[in-house]
């Protein structure tokens, strides 16, 4: 299903042709499935717990928040090339679903919230050490996070006879250390400028808290919990 639908996307995908690249019988399919909607229900969250047992094995929880970003980003490429359309998948369903169906609209919302949330705590960990700029706005960092790692997915998808996805990512891990990065910890520009940085923003703006459910669900990994 993961790859059909990655592929066809969700609405162009039937249950037949679910069953025959499951090898199973479409009476198989409807014996643990209800039907395809709730197939897809199953399958972002088969994504998701294993997306958060990846980050619980891998990071270290005496780790700095740049080395966890660090080891984000090396896990985005490694897994991305290791299963493809478990990561492009939610693009697809993004285009699908947005302002189209609010409930799998919703659901997808709160997969992005709880990782949104997490990365949260690992940008909150590296202004209390110093080593991220004081005054960043850790959610909209977050959201940014993410949607960078997206768009370099997306050109790596598009491009991907002429483009590496590593190089990509090396050029992204560039941007986001530079522009993160405490001014006391990068050498100083040749132009004596500082580095600019993200101002918070007013916290009672709309979307700027992160879900509460999402930090219980990712605190063994990433300590206390995001307080914007």
């Amino acid at each position: 299903a993961i790859s059909l639908f990655a592929k066809k996307g969700f609405h162009s995908s039937s249950i037949t042709q679910i069953a025959e690249m499951a090898h199973l019988s479409k009476g198989a399919l409807y014996w643990h499935f209800e039907n395809k909607e709730e197939l897809l229900f199953h399958t972002i969250e088969e994504i998701r717990q294993e997306w958060k047992n990846v980050l619980r094995r891998e990071l270290k929880r005496e780790w700095g928040a740049r080395q966890k970003l660090d080891k984000i980003l090396d896990l985005f490429v490694d897994l991305t090339l290791e299963s493809k359309e478990k990561y492009v998948i939610f693009i697809v369903l993004i285009a699908e679903f947005t302002e189209v169906q609010e409930r799998f609209e919703g659901h997808l919302r709160d997969v992005f919230d709880e990782f949104f949330h997490f990365l949260a705590q690992i940008i909150d960990q590296g202004k209390k050490e110093g080593s991220l700029q004081p005054d960043l706005d850790s959610h909209w960092m977050a959201i940014a996070f993410m949607g960078s790692w997206q768009g370099i997915l997306l050109q790596w998808i598009f491009n991907r006879n002429e483009v590496q996805l590593r190089n990509l990512v090396e050029a992204l891990r560039f941007l986001i250390f530079t522009g993160l990065s405490h001014p006391m910890a990068l050498p100083p520009g040749e132009d004596g400028k500082e580095t600019p940085t993200l101002k918070k923003a007013d916290s009672s703006a709309p979307g700027n808290r992160a879900s509460k459910t999402a930090g219980e669900a990712m605190e063994p990994v990433g300590g206390k919990g995001h307080r914007g």
